[in-house]
């Protein structure tokens, strides 16, 4: 109790300044982690196809008219003469379909080799789908199997049983080839769900898969040339995409992203970074005014028993106690509510928030912890009890 006492009038002077800096600490941090959440997720899409191996494959966008039929219609005929062409080797896609486990809807996609192979998403337990499954294996992720484990068995209502091999986290970051740009980049590859099921697709029996109902083919896919095509034969089947509808290349795909990136760093980092600096300086100097404004009052604590070494992490722990509060808020947001106040929609969600944006927000918290406990040491260190006596004696002589 007379720890808080003494704690309590070290800052009860500046307690005005002190709430305000927290109040900009907290909103500053809490932009800085969703700004650095947008930026991992638009890293890990990158990354996810920069390591897809798809250097040599052209992603192609259908002329998409609004009607479901025609465009699927127009896809599928598409891929069809595509088959007439030398440099043609085959095409990359999925077939996906919504329907339940229990009494909850699944956004189920199912992944032949190709897909398992040049789409490895993350899983934070388990593994991937594998290459060559020796029975039907499936990765889940969302809200909708809290309770799953990997080695389970799942049952969708459809029919497809599988073993779930890896877990995703809530939120799942998926491929969708549905979308159509001009300026395209890997972020347009991706979208958000609550609730998915990655289905290793050979090893569904086909009496069941054939009997799946609401079954979707995406109207866009990636089209892959043979290793040993020439340029006229690359060139030709081109021009038929290019006919047909929009193409674009690795280089071009990774070049738009990464310039996006490089741009939205270069306009978004700045506001939360100078407001957290704003809110540093502002807390240094609360600190060097509380241990300024503390020595008169230290020196009468020292003439009953307390000792320098009390009073100065009397100062520390009041500083450190408040300040450190809005790094915790921020931390258990992230943590437990990652979309409190951020993204209430599924489909709007375009962060990662998670464990790892702990890191940084530590690291802050550590040097400014470092910062607050240096200057009253090195300020004290200038005094002895003595001083600190004789200083106050003088200052009572001349009031």
């Amino acid at each position: 109790m007379k720890t808080i006492t003494l704690c309590w009038s070290l800052i009860r002077k500046n307690i005005v300044p002190i709430l305000i800096t927290m109040l900009t600490l907290t909103f500053s941090i809490f932009i800085f982690l969703t700004l650095y959440g947008q930026y991992r997720y638009a890293v890990y899409n990158r990354d996810v196809y920069a390591a897809a191996g798809l250097e040599d494959a052209v992603y192609f966008m259908v002329k998409a008219v609004g009607d479901p039929d025609l465009d699927g219609d127009l896809s599928k005929e598409v891929q069809e003469h595509l088959k007439q062409f030398d440099g043609f080797s085959h095409v990359i896609h999925y077939t996906s379909s919504v329907t339940e486990c229990g009494k909850n809807l699944v956004n189920a996609q199912y992944y032949g080799k190709d897909m398992r192979d040049h789409f490895k998403l993350r899983v934070d337990r388990g593994r991937w789908l594998s290459s060559e499954p020796e029975h039907t294996e499936a990765v889940v992720g969302g809200i909708t199997w809290s309770g799953v484990k990997v080695g389970d068995t799942i049952t969708l209502t459809n029919g497809v049983t599988a073993e779930v091999v890896g877990i995703m986290g809530d939120e799942v970051i998926y491929p969708s080839f549905n979308s159509y740009s001009n300026v395209f980049t890997t972020q347009s590859l991706f979208r958000v769900n609550r609730s998915m099921a990655f289905i290793s697709l050979e090893t569904i029996p086909k009496d069941i898969y054939n009997n799946l109902y609401n079954i979707n083919m995406p109207y866009n896919f990636f089209v892959v040339t043979k290793t040993d095509a020439t340029s006229q034969e690359k060139e030709e089947l081109y021009q038929y995409l290019y006919s047909q509808g929009l193409i674009k290349d690795y280089n071009e795909i990774m070049e738009h992203s990464n310039a996006m990136i490089d741009e939205w760093i270069r306009t978004a980092f700045p506001l939360p970074l100078f407001l957290v600096a704003i809110a540093t300086i502002n807390a240094v100097c609360i600190c060097a005014v509380i241990v300024k404004r503390s020595m008169a009052d230290m020196s009468k604590y020292y003439l009953i028993g307390c000792t320098q070494r009390r009073g100065v992490g009397a100062i520390v722990l009041s500083l450190a106690a408040l300040f450190v509060v809005p790094g915790v808020l921020n931390l258990l947001s992230v943590l437990c509510f990652p979309n409190f106040l951020r993204e209430p929609h599924t489909a709007g969600i375009n962060y990662i928030l998670d464990a790892r944006c702990v890191i940084p927000v530590m690291l802050y918290l550590a040097a400014l912890l470092v910062v607050i406990a240096v200057l009253p040491v090195a300020m004290y260190s200038r005094y002895s009890p003595m001083r600190f006596y004789r200083k106050q004696a003088v200052i009572l002589q001349f009031t």
